[in-house]
């Protein structure tokens, strides 16, 4: 017998899409643009990986093997799982960026300062948090938030799905050469863009913004790539040694990029309807881009343990 083809993950969305649409209702009354965007972006987000990954997610059928985990003898073919693992890898990856960017920050922001009397380096410190650049980031910060997760899990699903089966060496070490080229391009592209200047010379930071932002894309690349190759340590011997084990595997990462995307939905339409009771004085969208983060973890835990839970077997 088949598996109906979105199972419980097609029941979970419908609740999700239906409060979707009335948040969209209410913000066209009212105007309000910006939420509109974010709310189609968290349903497409929502619908994309569940046409993407919904079909048998739950489960697989007994004695066959599912085709998107099979391997190949090509060692420059990407894995069958690429999707999923890229879009887990890449959100831990920008998570953990975004968690270094916030406390370099504020550690900067507190060591700097632009007396007369202070140091050349303290003045760099300074310079860095006191510029066009992290102005515009400060008042636009949920858009920022939004823009860095969706950049970073692009850049995962890039890495999975075209550049990784092209390079050699270990997990981490994949991750760190990936990471060099965003790393050259927000120096030479992106901050250039946004008024920071080639190599972010117009912050007057001295080296800081170079070296600043090799370390936070080099915590990126090595987190990417380590999730990535998540297989070769969720198994005792670094690779499934049946296909009963990486069917659970499979359905444990399908389960995972699901939650994750769910509670990311989930997480943004309660921020955005209940934004004056959770976090009152403060921006709608800002509590919305929050809530939708901390649901997309929580999401990303409980798809884990339910694509890991015994797969139910149809005779």
């Amino acid at each position: 017998m088949h598996h109906q083809r979105f199972g419980y993950w097609g029941i979970i969305s419908v609740p999700l899409f239906i409060v979707g649409l009335a948040l969209l209702a209410s913000n066209w009354i009212d105007g309000r643009t910006t939420e509109i965007a974010f709310t189609v972006g968290l349903m497409v987000v929502g619908l994309a990986t569940l046409l993407a990954l919904g079909s048998d997610a739950a489960g697989l059928e007994l004695g066959s093997v599912n085709p998107t985990v099979e391997q190949s003898n090509d060692p420059t073919a990407r894995r069958g799982d690429w999707l999923p693992q890229g879009i887990m890898a890449g959100f831990v990856a920008t998570t953990l960026l975004t968690a270094g960017l916030m406390i370099s920050y504020e550690v900067a922001r507190v060591a700097g300062s632009s007396a007369t009397s202070a140091s050349f380096f303290e003045n760099w410190l300074w310079s860095l948090t006191h510029n066009p650049v992290t102005e515009t980031a400060r008042v636009n910060i949920a858009v920022a938030l939004i823009l860095n997760f969706g950049a970073g899990i692009l850049l995962g699903v890039l890495y999975a799905g075209f550049i990784e089966p092209r390079l050699r060496g270990g997990g981490w070490w994949k991750g760190t050469e990936f990471a060099l080229v965003p790393w050259l391009l927000s120096l030479i592209v992106f901050l250039p863009a946004i008024g920071g200047g080639f190599l972010g010379l117009s912050l007057h930071a001295g080296p800081l913004p170079i070296i600043g932002n090799l370390i936070l894309h080099l915590i990126y690349g090595v987190t990417l790539g380590s999730v990535y190759a998540v297989e070769r340590w969720q198994t005792e011997s670094g690779v499934p040694d049946d296909d009963d084990e990486r069917r659970v595997l499979d359905r444990s990462q399908r389960a995972s990029a699901l939650g994750v995307a769910f509670g990311l939905m989930a997480g943004g339409f309660i921020g955005e309807a209940a934004a004056g009771a959770l976090a009152p004085g403060q921006d709608r969208l800002l509590v919305a881009v929050v809530a939708a983060l901390i649901g997309s973890g929580v999401g990303f835990m409980l798809g884990s343990y339910a694509g890991l839970s015994p797969e139910v077997h149809r005779q």
